[in-house]
């Protein structure tokens, strides 16, 4: 250089190496637009899913960064449905930070703790948070937090009334499946980017499938309905014929008293009144 300092050139084989030091730096720049400069960062564990996250903290102060560039769409695949698009669109994976955005500015409008958004730039897929602690639900000998397992089961509690006043039905094993379905695909995906989740899965699918809505199903379902109406078929005319007379035959009409009903009302009235009477004679 023109002070006679040192020039270092970094390069990579393949250009991942580079690549991380490029979006380190534009990290850096993001902290030092969104926040200050001199922020210590370091490397935060997350959820099972392509996005990478950090601690940041200067002057006692800790924010999470969030790093969830957009990622280039796979090859396009078949869906059960018969729809041909890229996996991460069929499966409504969130591509950017915009999903986390919305639904976070969401939640907090109708009252949830959901972390503050300090800073954010959609288009490089960064988001600088709230940070909000380290515990969890269960202190350091591993026994569950009552207080705080209270305060969850009431959450998901409300957020079960919003499915139900909008007509959302949710169906607990289908959350459960889901549930897994979003930890297995993360952490494939983690792995392996380019994991295709349609194709991997295909076998498993195709045999649940067969065992329970093919052929052989249909045929194990109409056994059993045979077998049922095997056991009630001696007393299916006698059943029919006792529906068919119920239904027509004429309803009698309630009896009545002589009396009408407003009668014998205003009559106990009358005669509490002169019991009341009485005993204050008395």
């Amino acid at each position: 250089s023109q002070r006679g300092g040192r020039v270092v050139t970094i390069s990579g084989g393949d250009g991942s190496f580079t690549d991380r030091i490029a979006r380190s730096l534009a990290i850096r720049d993001f902290l030092d637009r969104s926040w200050t400069r001199g922020a210590t960062r370091r490397f935060l564990q997350g959820d099972a899913s392509t996005r990478r996250y950090e601690t940041a903290t200067l002057n006692d102060e800790t924010r999470v960064l969030m790093d969830a560039r957009r990622q280039p769409d796979g090859p396009p695949v078949t869906a059960p449905t018969g729809e041909v698009a890229p996996y991460s669109r069929i499966a409504h994976l969130a591509e950017d930070v915009t999903s986390f955005v919305a639904i976070d500015e969401l939640l907090r409008a109708h009252g949830f703790a959901a972390p503050q958004i300090h800073g954010k730039s959609l288009g490089e897929g960064l988001l600088l948070t709230e940070y909000l602690g380290a515990q969890g639900l269960l202190d350091l000998e591993g026994r569950p937090i009552e207080e705080r397992y209270l305060e969850a089961a009431r959450l998901l509690a409300h957020l079960f009334e919003v499915t139900e006043r909008f007509g959302m039905e949710t169906r607990t094993e289908l959350i459960l499946l889901q549930r897994t379905m979003v930890v297995v695909e993360g952490v494939a995906r983690s792995l392996n980017p380019a994991m295709n989740m349609w194709e991997t899965s295909r076998p498993v699918v195709t045999q649940y499938i067969s065992d329970n809505l093919g052929p052989k199903a249909v045929a194990r379902d109409l056994a059993s309905a045979v077998r049922i109406l095997s056991r009630l078929g001696p007393r299916l005319p006698q059943l029919a014929e006792r529906a068919l007379m119920t239904a027509t035959a004429p309803r009698r009409a309630p009896e009545r008293s002589g009396l009408p009903g407003w009668l014998w009302g205003v009559a106990g009235a009358c005669g509490g009144a002169a019991l009341v009477a009485l005993g204050t004679l008395l």
